[in-house]
């Protein structure tokens, strides 16, 4: 019988979690609004369906954000684009979600791809699901402060937004901030450490590192200069904010 080894994503959970860090028995109910996590919800009841019918093997494999050279996949508050990291080479405000203080698991795909490897052929992984997220557990504060690091540039300037307001000044930019990165992400690795000999190898820098120089190298890294709908947000926020004053409130 066949085996299909299916990437599927740590997004399957429900969010928040009711327990942190999160196993693989906690319930997978994500909600429709968050497309992407819902259909690969789906996906995986077709196929566990389909290996309890001994139709096939199947091995489902949860990664967190997956980054590294070969793709353009650093994120930020507003997604799209890695015009965030020009921003932080020349020292510009970088605006983070909420407070700053909710976890991301990020982890490179170096390390990821040991656990795909892992899983052929492997019968502990029959009829199973794994996380492969990072270990570092870091805050988005923390994500900015290892790509300045990474970029050799000083401690960012962080404009702190509330995500619903953010949402409302940028409803397409951060509509993934909405479903998801500001939820706290934070997953326990432990079964697939013991069955598929998955571990993270690559700390985050210098993981960054190396994928910004793949980025330069090929001739992908945006300059910021060209993306001023940032830096309207900030000033908009700032004006917003500037005006409250205590006797705004009694």
């Amino acid at each position: 019988m066949g085996q299909y080894i299916f990437c599927s994503t740590v997004d399957v959970y429900t969010k928040p979690a009711a327990v942190y860090p999160v196993t693989e028995a906690a319930e997978k109910m994500p909600s429709e609004e968050f497309p992407y996590a819902y259909n690969k919800a789906r996906c995986e009841e077709v196929l566990f369906a389909a290996h309890e019918r001994n139709d096939l093997v199947v091995t489902c494999i949860r990664p967190g954000h997956t980054y590294g050279e070969g793709g353009n996949n650093l994120l930020h508050a507003l997604c799209k684009g890695n015009y965030h990291v020009d921003r932080l080479r020349k020292e510009k405000p970088i605006i983070v979600h909420g407070n700053g203080t909710s976890f991301w698991p990020t982890c490179h795909r170096d390390d990821v791809a040991v656990a795909f490897v892992g899983a052929i052929g492997n019968e502990k992984a029959a009829g199973r699901g794994y996380h492969v997220a990072g270990e570092e557990w870091i805050t988005w504060k923390g994500y900015h402060q290892g790509i300045a690091e990474a970029v050799g540039a000083g401690i960012p300037e962080f404009v702190y937004i509330p995500t619903e307001i953010l949402v409302r000044m940028a409803p397409t930019e951060a509509e993934l901030t909405r479903v998801n990165f500001h939820y706290n992400n934070l997953f326990d690795n432990t079964a697939a450490r013991e069955d598929l000999g998955f571990r993270v190898t690559i700390p985050w820098v210098e993981g960054v590192r190396r994928t910004i120089n793949w980025l330069e190298e090929n001739g992908k890294l945006e300059n910021s200069d060209d993306f001023p709908v940032y830096d309207r947000i900030i000033d908009a926020w700032r004006r917003m904010t500037g005006i409250l004053t205590a006797q705004d409130i009694g």
